[in-house]
């Protein structure tokens, strides 16, 4: 059985945490990335989830997004993030927002029992829409 957190956040994401821009960047780099879906922490139950309370699940997909060209769907578990684990859906927001858009975004997620790994370019965040903020701590490094 699994209930929703009902904190659905658009992943879109916000690039609160700082990135360094190369001089001469082009101008969709210097406003935050976007993938285009909805994401939540659902809870899930079972010992087949090794000790995990929720996985970072995504809830919808925009059409016309990187998320949609990189055929991302609804009930997919994101596990991880650029090679960093999916921690939770502020874990995630953070994982991402350290890129810039333009920059190549590969996800590994979970469909049908099945590991999964997907890349996608990150498109600009749209002009007036309305982001989420968060505090992210600076990224480990690799």
């Amino acid at each position: 059985m699994r209930r929703s957190t009902r904190r659905a956040l658009l992943l879109a994401i916000m690039a609160v945490c700082a990135v360094a821009l190369a001089p001469g960047a082009p101008a969709h780099a210097l406003r935050p990335a976007w993938l285009g879906v909805y994401i939540d922490d659902v809870e899930f139950g079972g010992v087949a989830d090794a000790g995990r309370a929720t996985r970072v699940t995504i809830t919808a997909v925009e059409p016309d997004t990187p998320a949609s060209a990189a055929g991302l769907k609804w009930g997919d578990v994101i596990v991880e993030a650029d090679r960093h684990p999916a921690i939770d859906v502020d874990n995630v927001v953070c994982i991402i927002s350290a890129k810039p858009a333009g920059s190549l975004l590969t996800l590994t997620i979970l469909r049908d029992g099945h590991l999964i790994a997907v890349s996608t370019v990150l498109a600009a965040w749209p002009e007036g829409r309305l982001r989420a903020t968060r505090h992210c701590p600076p990224p480990l490094s690799s």
